[in-house]
């Protein structure tokens, strides 16, 4: 993940995403397993959503919601 705004460590950060699950890792270690239903990430003991939206040219761009407040914006990269 790319940090583009907010709440979330500059570095060290990233997203697993199956098909209909996946897990927050930080250096790599998982920390966070989320549900993934359509472009949304619902973290499955945080009250925190992830929105997705994909990007012109086949990535993928986002927001953390808490409590439905945008608190980061972040960019998925391979």
């Amino acid at each position: 993940m790319e940090r583009l705004s907010g709440l979330m460590p500059p570095f060290g950060v990233g997203k697993r995403i199956g098909v209909s699950s996946g897990v927050t890792t930080v250096f790599g270690f998982p920390v966070a397993p989320f549900t993934a239903t359509g472009q949304k990430l619902v973290y499955r003991w945080l009250p925190i959503q992830d929105t997705l939206a994909a990007e012109e040219g086949g990535g993928w761009c986002g927001e953390g919601r808490l409590g439905g407040r945008r608190f980061c914006r972040f960019r998925l990269v391979r």
